[in-house]
């Protein structure tokens, strides 16, 4: 038999296994289950002991990232894999079985016409590599625009967690237990981001405005690094912060309103085309009866 025949039939049973288990149902770990509630950060920052029931697409994804998160052209967004809460080993396993399919759709398809009609599997083995290295980036971009949308959130709520910390310290709050209570006024997930932070930053005695700043380095926020700038000024000097507060809070707001009425120019003037398109075509509507009464 045809070597090529084989590896295309090796690629498209792998494939299809993999499509399979992917949409196969299975019950959940209690452990495993148990651990998905715990926060995301303090779950990062927790040391685990080796697990040997660990599945085996677990331990794929594990070994990929410590082959490939050092490679400068495969390394992780981890910014952005951080701020959805994405463990690096799913997103490469993400990436194997994206591209694993890739491979095998093409192989397979060509496969059958080799069975069927005799086709030559040339172009299906040249097919399954491009479209196996293309569905290799396609998790990148499922998590940039993600990451992109929770960016936005989160800058919108730094805006209110910048406000109320003002008014805990207008209400002679200190600076601390301010912080603390503003994290505390909502269950969001960006406010529990923040509430998680100062709660390390407590148990290790480290200041409140140092974490934040690390947490805003660590998602790409730079509105919330703002925010631990502000706080360790005033922490640090004994200033009055309540006014810079509610200015920052204001021009934040500003900015985010002005980049969405950008989006939302760039979103209209993308549908000049296609209203164009449709004006012409009622045109045409109108005018093809007048049009083919006259050539009759």
């Amino acid at each position: 038999m045809n070597p090529l025949t084989i590896a295309a039939g090796m690629l498209a049973g792998l494939g299809l296994f993999l499509v399979i288990r992917a949409l196969t149902p299975s019950a959940p770990r209690l452990d495993t289950a148990l651990a998905n509630l715990a926060p995301d950060p303090i779950r990062a920052r927790r040391a685990v002991a080796p697990n040997p029931q660990v599945s085996l697409t677990q331990r794929a994804g594990t070994y990929l990232e410590h082959r490939l998160a050092d490679i400068p052209f495969f390394a992780p967004p981890r910014a952005d894999l951080e701020l959805i809460g994405k463990p690096v080993s799913s997103y490469y396993l993400d990436k194997a079985a994206t591209a694993m399919i890739g491979l095998a759709l093409p192989a397979f398809i060509g496969l059958i016409l080799q069975l069927l009609l005799g086709f030559p599997l040339v172009i299906p083995a040249i097919a399954s590599l491009a479209l196996g290295a293309l569905m290799w980036f396609a998790p990148d971009a499922d998590v940039k625009t993600k990451a992109a949308q929770r960016r936005t959130d989160f800058a919108y709520a730094v805006v209110s967690y910048i406000r109320l910390v003002a008014i805990q310290r207008l209400g002679q709050a200190g600076l601390v237990a301010a912080m603390e209570d503003a994290a505390r006024t909502s269950d969001a997930w960006m406010f529990l981001r923040i509430r998680e932070e100062l709660q390390l930053a407590l148990l290790v005695k480290r200041p409140p405005w140092d974490a934040l700043a690390d947490l805003a380095e660590r998602i790409g926020v730079p509105e919330l690094k703002e925010v631990a700038d502000i706080t360790r000024l005033a922490g640090e000097s004994g200033a009055s912060i309540s006014g810079s507060l509610m200015a920052r809070a204001a021009s934040m707001r500003d900015r985010l309103l002005s980049a969405e009425h950008v989006e939302a120019v760039k979103a209209s003037a993308g549908l000049t085309v296609p209203m164009s398109m449709l004006g012409l075509l009622f045109v045409v509507a109108l005018i093809f009866p007048a049009f083919m009464t006259i050539l009759s």
